[in-house]
């Protein structure tokens, strides 16, 4: 399922700064989505935007259209994987004018901000009609937020119409703003779905001849993996994912001489049914500490089906539940607990339901 808008932050406007308002109420922020600010600016009505980066936020991308000359235009896109209790955001840094909005996105499947997909910018110069946003590849059903900067010196609320795309799906209009303080300018910001794995191109059409530049952004969707029925006998498996909140092993009737998953920032790892021995296990999970797409310290629900034969096993800030099994060899944890036999090779079952160490 793609990400849905959580919400938009109320446009602004000003000289040498800007507030970045985030959305109230029910449309707040929640701890792990993904929020942009995406802005356009100039310095003067010949000079490049030069807007600072706001504390915590990563500058994502910036462009400026036309520098030098009259209409000069710049564009930044800012980003951050929210925490608790979001607040408004002042952007300054800039000399003449500066406007924009912030975006919020809620079931995402972004490890980190900088995983957005960010299309290269096109210069569209003083075009009005069939205005094309450059086409990204994408996660099939990802979130696609078209964004428009707009150098009108103007205060209009009708720049852009006409947006149209046939691979994206629900296009809506969500900021089409400019204001006419210093030289003037402003954004349009429109959300869409992608099923497939590419955007193409969104057309859209500009009611002034005057200066503006389109691009595309993609959000992930979180993703479900599920390895089933392995019937084989691989001399190593070595499977690394990222991104995912969960990861299904089941039925897994093999014999491996090593297996190496590397599991981080998910919230379930199950495996079920496991009915094989293995030579060596090396299953590293890793909890999101603040970055990621869980809540800072948030620990990871990890749940093991019956007769899974391990050797070595390092967790890391882990929740354990129901979990049992047997060692063939001593099972080390780092940051957690076991219930039960501790690090003891034990015949049998045993059952550990400790939650981690603090």
């Amino acid at each position: 399922m793609a990400p849905t808008v959580r919400g938009i932050g109320a446009f602004g406007s000003g000289t040498t700064s800007f507030t970045a308002a985030v959305p109230t109420a029910g449309n707040a922020p929640q701890a792990g989505d993904a929020m942009y600010i995406i802005m356009e600016s100039s310095d003067s009505s010949t000079t490049a935007g030069t807007p600072n980066t706001p504390n915590g936020w990563t500058k994502l991308f910036e462009n400026t259209i036309t520098p030098g000359a009259t209409n000069v235009s710049t564009l930044t896109i800012f980003g951050k994987i929210a925490g608790a209790g979001e607040a408004n955001v002042t952007v300054d840094g800039v000399g003449d004018h500066c406007a924009g909005a912030m975006v919020v996105i809620a079931n995402h499947g972004l490890a980190t901000i900088s995983a957005t997909v960010v299309g290269a910018a096109a210069d569209h110069g003083a075009s009005t009609t069939n205005i094309l946003a450059p086409s990204i590849n994408v996660v099939a059903d990802s979130l696609i937020i078209t964004c428009m900067g707009l150098s009108d010196d103007a205060n209009d609320t009708t720049n852009v119409s006409g947006v149209t795309n046939a691979n994206l799906a629900s296009i809506t209009e969500r900021i089409d703003n400019t204001v006419s303080t210093g030289a003037g300018g402003g954004v349009g910001i429109y959300t869409s779905t992608c099923a497939g794995t590419s955007t193409g191109t969104t057309e859209w059409d500009h009611d002034t001849a005057v200066a503006s530049q389109s691009l595309q952004l993609g959000v992930m969707p979180k993703i479900t993996l599920v390895v089933q029925s392995a019937d084989s006998t691989p001399t190593s498996d070595n499977i690394t994912l990222t991104q995912h909140n969960l990861l299904a092993i089941q039925a897994a009737d093999s014999t491996h001489t090593s297996d190496n998953l590397a599991l981080t920032q998910h919230n379930i790892l199950t495996v079920q049914n496991a009915d094989h021995g293995h030579t060596s296990d090396n299953l590293t999970l890793t909890a999101s500490e603040g970055t990621g797409s869980l809540p800072e310290k948030t620990p990871v629900p990890i749940v093991f089906g019956p007769k899974f034969a391990s050797s070595y096993f390092p967790f890391f800030g882990t929740t354990f539940a129901s979990l049992f099994h047997h060692h063939r060899k001593s099972v080390k944890m780092t940051g957690a607990c076991h219930g039960g036999r501790d690090s003891t090779p034990r015949q049998g079952r045993t059952l550990a339901t400790a939650a981690a160490a603090p």
